[in-house]
């Protein structure tokens, strides 16, 4: 019985390590898409806003679920950063991304992918399973 009991704990340890392992290697992959879309936006922009991911709620993706919202993440960085190319076409067009794009989060929902914008800040929701958030990203700049 007690063998069994360190069996499960020392099996738990084990799980926790190798879980946060897979966040951590994530998160420095991910760190490169963040760079990426940050220089691609003050490139074609002419400003850098702050582009960031919501580690916390990162954090509280299941480790089956890692591969999939990293990917999705990436995703909606490249298209944040291609969208932001194609807006600032010009020089009204970069004006005016420079006087209202502050900063850019991209954040993982269980529900339905979405984005919003109020104050200067964009926030784009990604899931394991759906990673159009960043498509309203385009909407929301074409409305300007």
């Amino acid at each position: 019985m007690l063998q069994t009991l360190v069996g499960l704990i020392a099996l738990s340890l084990c799980s926790s390590v190798f879980a946060g392992k897979a966040h951590r290697e994530a998160k420095k992959e991910l760190g490169a898409n963040i760079a990426a879309a940050t220089s691609a936006i003050g490139t074609a922009c002419g400003s850098k806003p702050k582009v960031t991911v919501d580690w916390k709620a990162f954090d509280k993706v299941k480790n089956d679920k890692i591969r999939e919202v990293k990917s999705n993440i990436g995703h909606e960085l490249n298209y944040v950063g291609e969208q932001a190319k194609a807006f600032c076409s010009d020089a009204d067009s970069k004006a005016l991304f420079k006087s209202n794009a502050k900063a850019i989060e991209i954040s993982v929902t269980e529900g339905d992918p979405e984005t919003t914008f109020a104050k200067g800040r964009f926030v784009i929701k990604t899931s394991s399973q759906m990673n159009s958030g960043g498509y309203k990203f385009k909407a929301i700049l074409d409305e300007w």
